[in-house]
């Protein structure tokens, strides 16, 4: 029986510093520029899931509109996924978000065998997200 209970202890310690106890990389909360548009995005992280809203576009009737659908933290991957909103196609795209460094966030769109990664960058002039 003890020998069972210190195995379990070394399982445990073996996995937990690689656990995330909160629910998710709260730190991609902020505004954010898109690399190739004069867009601006204000993410928002309530527990394990996250929104977009359009802040700033060329395009007025972009302003306000929610690009994001179902997007939640995935504790196996360490990273927020779900769909994006492509609005000149007018369709949801798969979507996977990271903050690398803090100061950038890599979105991965996918659709199909079609792959895109953008480095998204803070707004100039936006407070950095909480805790950095």
């Amino acid at each position: 029986m003890r020998k069972v209970w210190i195995g379990g202890l070394v399982v445990l310690g073996v996995m937990l510093p690689g656990m995330r106890v909160s629910a998710g990389d709260a730190g991609i909360g902020g505004d954010w520029r898109h690399p190739d548009e004069d867009v601006v995005v204000r993410l928002v992280v309530k527990g394990d899931t996250a929104t977009a809203v359009v802040t700033e576009a060329p395009r007025p009737a972009l302003v306000g509109r929610d690009l994001f659908r179902n997007v939640r933290w995935v504790v196996d991957k360490g990273v927020w996924a779900g769909e994006l909103l492509a609005p000149r196609r007018n369709e949801y795209l798969a979507m996977e978000l990271r903050s690398d460094p803090p100061e950038h966030l890599l979105m991965t769109i996918r659709k199909g065998w079609f792959t895109r990664k953008l480095s998204w960058r803070r707004a100039a002039g936006a407070p950095p997200a909480p805790g950095r």
